[in-house]
């Protein structure tokens, strides 16, 4: 047993509390939780199943918003630990609530994955998708599995660059800002050099007809 001796606001968060028994820093809770379970200075205590009851609320809460967020935009693990990082619930409530909702496939980086490609390779590189989902924290060995169609990433280079050619003359300059261009999106030397090559040609061909 032990003795609540403080409750005091964070600094950082005015939603949370630092919890303080027998002089020592217990544990941080949402001043909500706190609230509803009477916790104050002087309260005589059972310090684990304080401990237990203020998780298992604080677990509850966490969950909801989680689910809130998923229901509105599909995110990755990375991105919903961190939504629950800035919304203050600490790292063994989200590792709990994480874990639950991947179990029930409310996250699935994997199958983000996939879809993110399918429904961005007929317009980004191969690089900036990869690129992209690591910003999104999808770990390396997802990355690695997903399958790219070189044809495809090229009809996609030609599609860019038909749009950026799009009301512009098609001189060495231009071809030189469109190799430039292609680049900077991401694919590679050799597709590059491809497109443009076949972007004069096309010129080329219409002034002859």
């Amino acid at each position: 047993m032990g003795v609540v001796t403080k409750v005091e606001v964070c600094k950082k968060n005015k939603n949370r509390v630092n919890i303080f028994v027998d002089g020592e820093f217990f544990m941080s809770s949402f001043l909500e939780v706190c609230y509803l379970n009477k916790i104050k200075a002087g309260l005589e205590i059972n310090e684990a199943n304080l401990k237990q009851i203020i998780l298992a609320e604080e677990i509850a809460k966490a969950e909801s918003y989680a689910i809130k967020l998923l229901s509105k935009f599909i995110k990755t693990e990375h991105e919903v630990k961190q939504k629950l990082t800035e919304k203050g619930y600490s790292s063994e409530a989200s590792s709990e609530v994480i874990s639950k909702l991947k179990k029930y496939g409310y996250i699935n980086d994997e199958q983000f994955a996939i879809n993110y490609k399918n429904a961005n390779e007929h317009t980004k590189s191969k690089v900036y998708i990869k690129q992209h989902l690591k910003q999104k924290g999808i770990s390396e060995n997802i990355i690695s599995k997903l399958k790219f169609s070189s044809e495809a990433e090229l009809n996609t280079a030609i599609g860019l660059a038909n749009k950026w050619l799009k009301n512009k003359e098609r001189s060495k300059e231009n071809m030189y800002k469109l190799n430039n261009f292609l680049y900077g999106k991401g694919f590679s030397s050799d597709i590059c050099r491809r497109v443009v090559s076949l972007m004069s040609v096309e010129h080329i061909e219409d002034d002859y007809l």
